[in-house]
């Protein structure tokens, strides 16, 4: 019998009253609106809307973006005049606004030294910015953190990492001593990854983590770079340029349980630009043509156990995943997807479903709703579930948490069934977060929200 594995997802995505469930896992890509005409380096979704960065010049039939453009699932619309002059490379909401970070001068009609706000409407600065190129931008403990290759922010010195507190920037004690070029949360720090060998003074290769006063070492780190991060199941997944990770083999991917460092198979053949967890599986994008052995010609998906490829993979490298409504997107340097033209930016997605599964019938219940951190999810009326679903619901699956900011904050693997199960928020901050079931085909079952109070 074949088995449909299911993934409990927490999203920002409204609640619908009928959503499909296939019976078949074909995908295919496709192109997004006639494409970007140079290189894609971030997406990120903000306002309904998918915000493509890079350093590119025009989308679709020539509508003039400079090198930051949203894509609403029917046209690409300019964020007034763009960034100026050499492009993008990083985007994170951060306080309901889409923060972009690069390598530009001009935000709009504003000065904006390498990093600045868009707010739907308009471009502002962040005080006087950084003094060079910013990579990557997340959001830790109510503030926005940026790395890159800048060493001053805001005119204080900061060592290629600063945080923004909404209103002017401080330094992470004495940062690191080379470029950070991904930001990610696990556990409730900070990781910083990127082609450093200290932090804070002390031994750290390639990543660091920072609690809010103090960095420490990752383990042993890894032998080489740092390009992404991503939380899948319970650990924090590495990619990058690397070919060992805590004195272990990993070859440019690896995953940190918060004690150890795991290889994933055989890795990649080539450096990981680019890591998603979505709808139960970690996508990887970058520069490989393998993963595991297997072929997958520059993105690739992890299940947990095995790599397998996704379709005929592109052309050319693959450097921004995002989740957008319920398919996967990949930006980069490509010109072809899945044998097929795609121009820099491509959507992977699923056929028309051919069964739909009301959510009305089978919704997902929380309680107590709201709470102070402590939440019990069951599915009502399990049993009631069609065949391959109500059966096979008790084999393992995962639950992914992620707040209003999109970021994902707690991921874990627990077996489904219909006994309720925990999930522990105490440590976050009081706010609504959202529920969903997804199974391993991109379908919806269920979903809804939770909130926390003080």
């Amino acid at each position: 019998m074949r088995k449909y594995y299911l993934t409990f997802s927490l999203a920002i995505l409204g609640i619908a009253q009928f959503l499909p469930v296939a019976t078949t896992t074909a995908q295919t890509w496709n192109a997004v609106g006639g494409g970007i005409n140079s290189t894609v380096n971030s997406l990120t979704t903000y306002n309904q809307t998918l915000i493509a960065c890079g350093t590119f010049d025009t989308a679709g039939s020539g509508i003039p973006l400079n090198n930051a453009g949203s894509w609403n699932d029917t046209a690409w619309s300019a964020l007034s005049t763009g960034l100026l002059a050499n492009g993008a490379w990083a985007g994170a909401i951060y306080n309901n606004n889409m923060y972009a970070g690069g390598f530009f001068t001009q935000a709009g009609a504003v000065s904006a030294n390498n990093i600045a706000k868009w707010d739907g409407n308009d471009w502002s600065a962040l005080g006087s910015g950084t003094n060079m190129i910013v990579y990557a931008l997340a959001v830790y403990n109510g503030d926005l953190y940026a790395g890159g290759g800048f060493t001053t922010a805001g005119g204080i010195n900061v060592n290629y990492i600063a945080r923004w507190d909404g209103t002017k920037w401080d330094s992470l004690g004495s940062g690191v001593n080379g470029y950070v070029q991904s930001l990610c949360v696990y556990h409730g720090l900070l990781f910083a990854g990127g082609s450093f060998d200290s932090a804070g003074g002390q031994p750290a290769s390639g990543i660091a983590q920072w609690n809010g006063s103090a960095w420490a070492a990752a383990g042993g780190g890894v032998k080489g770079y740092v390009y992404t991060m991503a939380l899948y199941g319970d650990s924090l997944y590495v990619g990058g340029a690397f070919s060992k990770a805590g004195g272990h083999t990993a070859k440019n991917i690896a995953l940190w349980n918060g004690s150890a460092w795991t290889a994933l198979g055989s890795g990649t053949n080539n450096s990981v630009s680019a890591l998603l967890s979505f709808n139960g599986y970690l996508y990887a994008g970058g520069y490989f043509t393998t993963a595991g052995g297997t072929p997958a010609n520059y993105i690739a998906q992890w299940n947990g156990s095995a790599w397998s490829a996704l379709s005929s993979g592109m052309n050319s490298h693959v450097l921004a995943l995002a989740a957008y409504h319920t398919n996967l997107y990949a930006g980069g340097d490509f010109t072809t997807a899945g044998g097929t033209p795609a121009h820099h930016i491509a959507e992977w997605s699923s056929p028309t479903a051919i069964q739909s599964l009301p959510i009305t019938e089978y919704p997902l219940q929380v309680y107590p709703n709201p709470s102070k951190g402590l939440f019990q999810l069951r599915i009502r009326n399990y049993a009631r579930l069609p065949l391959q679903f109500g059966q096979e619901l008790k084999i393992k699956g995962t639950l992914d948490i992620y707040n209003m900011l999109g970021e994902n904050i707690y991921s874990k693997p627990f077996v489904i069934c219909n006994s309720p199960f925990v999930i522990n928020l105490s440590s976050q901050p009081a706010g609504i977060y959202f529920a969903r079931i997804v199974a391993a085909n991109g379908k919806i079952i269920s979903e809804t929200k939770v909130t926390k109070i003080k």
